[in-house]
Formats: structure tokens, sequence, C-alpha cells
């Protein structure tokens, strides 16, 4: 059981997630992005954050995007007008554009790379001008070259452990609740396709809720489906 070894290192890692945690480049953070930011610091865990650091950018703000980009657009319209007004000012008024550009800065914010906010902006203002109608499809350009999912693997070494999440839907007086239980595993061996197996050495099931896993069960997936775990010997 390695428990207590993947969650001393999230403890001993944790500072590293702190928001006051930035370098002296993105200590000028626009006052507009950091209630969205602090937002994101609280929907993700230090997992997710350990994983959207050690993966490529455009990784990364996908599966932000996936996961808790509903949240964030939620948070921008409800909760964050001076965020709205600053992007109304620079010429966005599309909230999804909007969320783009603040996942995006988030994850380079984690990474401590530079932000490059303006560039950002100034290419959803360009997009327009530069998507290529082809007839039967249009053609997206990217501001960045994108990584391909089967190059993933690098990323995710043998013996590495990785979490995966079952959602249980949960009905609370007509509302719906979901809450996950997490797996912890360790990759064993390389698949085709760009897969791996990996067996199942914790289950985080606070409630026992009734699951078809069990540790020692072997699973098999793509990388982008799992997040990375920081353990102390890694």
């Amino acid at each position: 059981m390695k428990t207590a070894t993947y969650i001393l290192t999230i403890i001993l890692l944790s500072p590293l997630f702190a928001y006051s945690q930035t370098s002296k480049e993105n200590q000028n953070i626009t006052k507009y992005f950091e209630g969205t930011y602090e937002f994101l610091n609280h929907l993700l865990d230090d997992i997710d954050k350990f994983t959207v650091i050690k993966l490529p950018e455009d990784i990364s703000v996908g599966k932000i995007l996936n996961s808790k980009g509903l949240n964030v657009r939620l948070n921008i319209e409800r909760h964050q007008p001076d965020l709205k007004n600053y992007f109304l000012e620079r010429g966005i008024d599309d909230i999804n554009s909007v969320s783009l550009i603040v996942i995006t800065t988030y994850v380079r914010h984690l990474k401590n790379e530079p932000l490059e906010i303006d560039e950002e902006i100034d290419f959803i203002l360009k997009l327009p001008s530069l998507i290529e109608d082809h007839g039967d499809y249009l053609l997206f350009p990217e501001r960045k070259p994108s990584t391909k999912e089967n190059n993933l693997l690098e990323f995710y070494p043998i013996g590495q452990h990785i979490r995966s999440k079952i959602p249980i839907v949960n009905m609370n007086d007509g509302y719906m609740e979901i809450e996950e239980i997490s797996l912890i595993s360790e990759i064993v061996e390389y698949l085709d396709n760009g897969r791996f197996s990996a067996i199942i050495i914790d289950i985080l099931n606070p409630e026992n809720k009734p699951i078809e896993y069990k540790i020692n069960d072997t699973i098999e997936g793509y990388p982008i489906h799992y997040d990375l775990v920081p353990t102390l010997d890694k």
C-alpha cells in the first residue's frame, strides 16, 4: 500500500501550488485575472496541478477545459464582472474565448512561464481572418504547435503512479450530486497505439461506494485520461 508515500509527497509539494508562489516576471498579473486564478486554485487539487505542470501546455489546457471549463465560464459570468469588462474593452465578448485565455494563462502561471496575455488576445481577435475555408471543412490555425495524444507516453514512464476518477451520481432532494472515487495505479507495461496497462495499488473511496474495481486489478488506457501522481521515489 503506497497511500502514505504519495500523500506525503503532495503535502511536501503543496507550497509549489500556492497562488503566492509566482516567478518575478509573473508578479505583474493583471488584477482582473486574480479572482479566476484563485477559483481555479480551489477547483483543482494538488494532483491536478502537478499534472498541469508536467504535461505540455496544450494538453493541460485541454484537460482543464474538458473537466472544469463550464465551472470557469459560470464563475466568470456570475462573479467576475471586472474580468468581463476587461475583455470587452479589449474587443472580446465571447465567454468561450475569455475562458480559454484565462485557463491558458493560468497553466502558464502554474508553470512559472510568461503569461503572454496580450498575444493571446491578439490571436483571438485575428482568428476569424485566419480560418481557412476548404469547402467541406474549415481549417483553424494554431498559435503554437499542438501535441499529439499518442506522443504522451514519454510523460508516463513505467513505474509512474497515475490517478483515474470514477464519477458516482447521487440524487439529493431532487438535485444531482456527483462525487468521485479515485483509483491510484502504477504503470507496468506499454501496449499498442500509445496505450499502457497499470495495476491498481490503492482506491480512495471514503464512503465505501460499490465499484467494480479492486486493488491489484489491471486497467488499460490512454495517457490523456489519467493524472500524474507525485511520489517520493520518482
